[in-house]
């Protein structure tokens, strides 16, 4: 019996994909959502980030690579999908949530690596208890 390790599979596929997309369409963009769900007849594409929080000043918060900001912005200018910012604290467990455009609209930092940090004022909070992982992953698949 072959052990495979699922996650490194598909994430090895998703490189393949890339390669393949990029070399034989020649996208003018290329973007890789992390989830898209209709609510009320409305899309939603979401970034998820599961990471510690960044605690330098000027003030502890989450966020994300300003160029998939601006790429998923443009997406929601262009084709009326709103996009959603989750990140997942990795010792707390809380998920701080809302709209990217919401957030941009409040106040922000660029790091020196060109990630965009908002403050966890500027979250909305979703408890740990809704946030932990199942122990088997047939649990999401009921």
């Amino acid at each position: 019996m072959i052990n495979l390790d699922a996650n490194k599979i598909g994430k090895e596929g998703e490189q393949i994909a890339r390669k393949i997309i990029k070399n034989n369409f020649n996208p003018s963009k290329l973007l890789q959502l992390d989830w898209i769900f209709k609510q009320n007849d409305k899309w939603f594409s979401v970034e998820v980030k599961h990471k510690e929080m960044f605690t330098t000043p000027p003030f502890n918060g989450h966020g994300l690579d300003n160029r998939q900001i601006e790429d998923r912005l443009l997406l929601q200018k262009e084709k009326d999908i709103r996009a959603i910012f989750i990140a997942i604290d990795l010792h707390t467990k809380k998920a701080y949530w809302n709209y990217i455009d919401k957030l941009m609209d409040g106040q922000s930092f660029l790091t020196r690596y060109n990630i965009r940090i908002f403050p966890l004022k500027s979250y909305n909070v979703i408890e740990p208890e809704i946030t932990e992982t199942p122990e088997d992953i047939s649990d999401l698949i009921k």
